[in-house]
């Protein structure tokens, strides 16, 4: 077949005088053989004005996908063959079968006792109208930072790292970049979720992701029988929230289930607020006004659906966001006419299979995972409220395709090898019409790694133990195409960023176990940080990764003494980070990002949860940290000090003969935040808090109507965030639920 055949009609071709659409080719000016999708154009005899090879030499980077697929596909297919063959020659488990199956090793986390990791269970919680960052405070080592009243946004930071160094899972599924930022904890409903869990320092390479910080997954809740439920409620400040779940799942097998949840949210935020002129010392300018523009409109749903399919579990999610909301701006420079409107949708698929001995030990496992994602974000500031004098009218449109290849298989009962691969692509174009000088600039990034993970268990000296060395292989590609005026823009970079952890665990007594681990960590440069916006922010190509060490031990005691169960964890830890990006100043208006700053965190937590019978439970945390910079100053926005307390009184009428009510419970909340410094210098600081909360929970009529209501802030502490906007006061809440099973 000739070569312009091959190629194709709308193509070209190098190899003596053929050519596609009658285009001629000049030979030795281009190697033969090869194929281009672009037609030349003539200048002169034979010479050719830009081409893109696709069919001569194979790119590095597409060769190197190759081999990274091929080999990723034969370890799941080799592991699956292995599988089956073991499975087909006696290791299933047969009818009548017997086997002693003993308690998993001492841990606060279901994947890894050698893991600083804590689950926070988000089913069934007695608490009105809570979401996800009231819930996570219970974590110790973790530091909420909440931005405004219902709906604003909330972030999370671990162990003293920012907040853009935590990785944010939706059950396999990753929702932060190295270009997103940190995650906003408000986007996702707490009551659409099964649990979440923390993973502080190294995380499993199940579910790492080379975080400086840890990791953070939430596991979206799945149907467990036929619910119908929903939940009104309203609370301070013009809340009304609105709430409906629905599931549907049968017990025969192969049948699918189904849960749905929605979520209506609308506040007007219209806390007031103690002005003090910018005088901290002088009360006499001291005055109350109420916040203005920070009301905000939202609704948010999350649909998880699945069904036994070859040999495993297919399941498919579906979740979306939508808010729209103003920005009210800090104390000294208030903003009226500032809004945002952000937009979220993500669609994903996987299927999963895990088969167990007949002791109840896991054997094998495989998960194939592909998810599409959407965001817009959009800021409108055509007054220039924010205090740039420029004005902002910006769609910023995120877009993510991402697939994940992960399977693991035991070896004589003592070895579990596990092999995770990733792939992902993200497109992002910010476009600001109010700022001439930027247009429309179209970015993007391509990222694949791989993570591998020899877990090696079993019983040392009569001690059960567990070692996981484990490595973590990166690869990314940023490119930046477009036009800036009659400026081409083309720039790439690319990036290597290998990380690894050593754990071990040894539990040298039955229901205590010792842990100790070493981990690595990267945070890749995002795109505006490389590249910059061509407004504010100057571009700085030359970036390196900010990469951290965190050392931990730590001890978990866990067990039951008659009425008395639960869990006690201490653990100490150090962490080291180096090349910072930090912004500095070049102009009045611009700023350009910069590797100049360290810092070291050394801390201690404690976190316990515990149940006396069924009438009472306890749960409390605490975190002390030490932190200090390159010269020697305590880092900004770390709290020396932070501690929970948290009882919880149940009770339960029907037992002496009400017959309406069928549980009463009541809870009363301590938290303390002392102070944090807002500068590397220290000469500004923000006060320590201490917030008192109270609720109750009655429960009616064979658990169909359940009545909650609880007040935050009970004393109206009145404290402001790091941003110096102010925070709500005492806050009261109610809601009522209907739940049919």
């Amino acid at each position: 077949m000739p070569l312009a055949e091959a190629c194709g009609s709308s193509w070209f071709c190098a190899s003596g005088w053929e050519g596609g659409e009658g285009n001629d080719c000049e030979p030795g000016y281009l190697p033969p053989d090869t194929c281009y999708r672009e037609s030349p154009t003539r200048l002169g005899d034979g010479a050719v004005l830009r081409i893109s090879n696709i069919g001569g030499k194979t790119p590095d980077h597409v060769r190197r996908a190759r081999c990274f697929w091929g080999a990723v596909f034969a370890s799941l297919v080799w592991s699956e063959l292995l599988a089956a063959s073991v499975w087909a020659q006696g290791d299933a488990p047969e009818f009548g079968a017997t086997a002693v199956v003993r308690a998993p090793m001492p841990a606060t986390n279901r994947e890894d006792p050698t893991a600083s990791g804590t689950t926070v269970e988000a089913r069934n919680r007695k608490r009105a109208l809570e979401d996800v960052s009231e819930a996570l405070v219970e974590v110790p080592g973790l530091r909420v930072r909440n931005t405004g009243g219902a709906g604003a946004p909330s972030l999370v930071a671990l162990r003293g790292a920012e907040v853009g160094h935590t990785a944010v899972l939706l059950g396999a599924i990753p929702l932060t970049t190295a270009d997103s930022g940190a995650f906003d904890l408000s986007l996702l409903p707490l009551s659409a979720l099964d649990r979440i869990e923390v993973y502080r320092g190294g995380a499993p390479a199940w579910y790492s992701e080379g975080a400086i910080g840890g990791v953070l997954r939430f596991v979206p809740a799945a149907a467990e029988g036929r619910l119908l439920q929903g939940t009104a409620g309203g609370g301070s400040f013009g809340r009304a929230e609105l709430r409906l779940t629905g599931a549907t799942a049968h017990y025969e097998k192969r049948a699918p289930s189904w849960f749905g949840h929605v979520r209506l949210l609308r506040a007007d935020n219209d806390y007031s607020f103690v002005d003090d002129g910018q005088t901290r010392f002088d009360d006499s300018d001291d005055r109350e006004l109420r916040q203005q523009n920070a009301d905000i409109s939202q609704g948010d749903t999350l649909m998880h659906a699945g069904v036994d399919a070859l040999g495993g579990r297919m399941s498919f999610l579906f979740a979306a966001h939508g808010r729209l909301e103003g920005i009210p701006g800090p104390l000294a420079a208030p903003t009226l006419n500032v809004r945002r409107k952000f937009v979220r949708g993500l669609v994903g698929t996987s299927y999963e299979r895990e088969r167990q001995g007949v002791d109840g030990e896991r054997t094998s496992r495989v998960q194939l995972v592909a998810a599409a994602s959407h965001q817009l974000n959009s800021l409108t500031d055509l007054r220039a409220e924010l205090g740039t004098s420029r004005l902002v009218d910006s769609d910023d449109v995120w877009q993510r395709f991402f697939v994940r290849a992960a399977g693991s298989y035991v070896f004589w009962k003592r070895l579990e090898p596990s092999v995770v691969a990733t792939f992902a692509t993200d497109r992002y174009r910010p476009e600001n019409p109010a700022a001439f000088s930027a247009p429309p600039r179209p970015s993007g990034r391509m990222t694949e790694s791989i993570a591998f993970e020899p877990r090696l268990f079993g019983t040392v000296l009569g001690m059960r133990t567990e070692l996981r060395p484990s490595v973590r292989l990166q690869w990314s590609q940023t490119e930046v195409r477009g036009n800036l005026g009659l400026e081409s823009v083309d720039e790439r970079r690319v990036d290597f960023l290998p990380t690894y952890r050593l754990a071990g665990a040894i539990e040298p007594v039955s229901g205590l176990s010792v842990a100790s681990s070493v981990a690595t960590g990267r945070r890749l440069p995002s795109i505006s940080e490389l590249f910059g916006d061509r407004v504010f922010q100057e571009p700085n190509p030359t970036l390196r990764p900010e990469r951290s060490t965190t050392v931990d031990l730590g001890a978990v005691l866990r067990g039951q003494l008659g009425l008395l169960r639960g869990s006690v964890e201490l653990r100490g830890f150090a962490l080291f980070i180096d090349d910072l990006i930090r912004f500095e100043r070049t102009a009045q208006f611009t700023v350009r990002p910069e590797n100049v700053a360290s810092g070291r965190v050394y801390g201690l937590e404690f976190g316990a949860l515990g149940h006396l019978g069924r009438y009472f439970s306890l749960s409390s945390s605490l975190t002390a940290m030490h932190t200090e910079n390159a010269f020697g100053n305590q880092l900004p926005l770390r709290p020396p000090l932070q501690a929970l307390v948290r009882p919880q009184a149940q009770f339960f009428p029907v037992d002496l003969g009400v017959a309406a009510l069928d549980e009463v419970a009541a809870f009363v909340e301590l938290h303390h935040v002392s102070f944090v410094y807002l500068d590397e210098a220290n000469l500004t600081n923000l006060p320590g808090r201490t917030l008192f909360s109270v609720g109750m929970s009655i429960t009616l009529w064979a658990s169909h109507v359940t009545l909650d209501a609880r007040v935050n802030n009970v004393f109206d502490a009145r404290v402001t965030d790091v941003l110096s906007r102010p925070l709500p006061g005492r806050d009261v809440r109610f809601s009522v639920t209907f739940r049919d099973e």
